[in-house]
């Protein structure tokens, strides 16, 4: 009898969940690391390598919506064994000649200090942003040429997105400046990382410049751990998704959290501590 209820609580657990594949609607090849939420939450996960995903299953929650940078986003009811094509979006791609790129003097603007904080996911779709505000001195230095910035990773391994756009004057994202996934596998331990973006031929725009990282909601970066509360008894089991971006605190906020393609300013303050949390990246710019 205890052998029978156990098989059928298993039973019911996996039956409890969405699965499905997101798919490239022309090539038909898998979309992997795709973002599949459920309608207006927080509830989400990320396709894996091979484009899979399961969601828990949520009674009240009927809509899945589905999205890729490249990609048309598409809205689908919940059912088993989903099959989810996604539409590439077309770019009309403007001849560009670069003839005045000189590539022989940089400059680094942004910091990369002592880690103070650091911004990581508990299990929600989320992107963490810093903007860099455009400068005179821009006009000369105005090719972007490297990102650096600081993770720490308690898994080995893990894979973070990194989003490089610009918004308007409501804070929506307006201009996704590459179009195409950037994944960066970061090693356990705390690493400085370096991207090289000069292929691109990202011209810092006066708008000014949003350098985002979004968390992937995927196995490869699961960490479970244990924790205590102050006035609680015992321990409670909690989940994070690797890696954090490490940070530091600035007089002025200059971090933004990413909701529904929207940048919200993120001006919360630790108890005690008087400065707003800023994040450790450095920009290479180029003439």
């Amino acid at each position: 009898m205890k052998q029978t209820l156990i098989l059928l609580l298993i039973s019911l657990s996996l039956s409890a969940q969405v699965k499905g594949v997101v798919l490239d609607s022309i090539s038909g090849k898998p979309i992997a690391y795709a973002a599949v939420l459920y309608e207006n939450s927080r509830i989400g996960v990320n396709t894996n390598e091979n484009g899979n995903f399961i969601l828990p299953h949520k009674d009240s929650l009927n809509i899945i919506h589905v999205s890729n940078l490249g990609y048309f986003d598409k809205k689908i009811s919940k059912s088993s064994d989903l099959i989810i094509k996604l539409a590439p979006k077309t770019y009309e791609l403007n001849e560009v000649i670069v003839t005045d790129k000189k590539n022989n003097e940089e400059i680094i603007i942004g910091e990369i200090k002592k880690p103070k904080t650091g911004y990581s996911n508990g299990g929600t779709s989320h992107i963490w942003a810093k903007l860099f505000k455009f400068e005179d001195k821009f006009y000369e230095f105005k090719y972007v040429k490297n990102i650096s910035f600081m993770t720490k990773s308690r898994v080995k391994d893990s894979k973070i997105k990194i989003r490089i756009f610009t918004t308007d004057s409501l804070g929506e994202i307006e201009n996704n400046l590459i179009n195409e996934d950037i994944i960066i596998t970061c090693k356990k331990g705390k690493h400085i990382q370096m991207i090289d973006v000069s292929k691109y031929n990202i011209l810092f725009p006066e708008e000014g410049l949003m350098i985002g990282f979004e968390n992937l909601i995927i196995e490869q970066n699961k960490y479970e751990f244990t924790y205590t509360m102050e006035g609680k008894k015992g321990k409670f089991n909690g989940i994070s998704y690797e890696p954090s971006i490490k940070g530091f605190f600035n007089k002025e906020p200059t971090v933004y959290s990413i909701t529904k393609n929207k940048a919200y300013l993120f001006t919360a303050k630790p108890i005690k501590e008087k400065d707003f949390h800023d994040m450790s990246i450095q920009l290479t710019l180029t003439n």
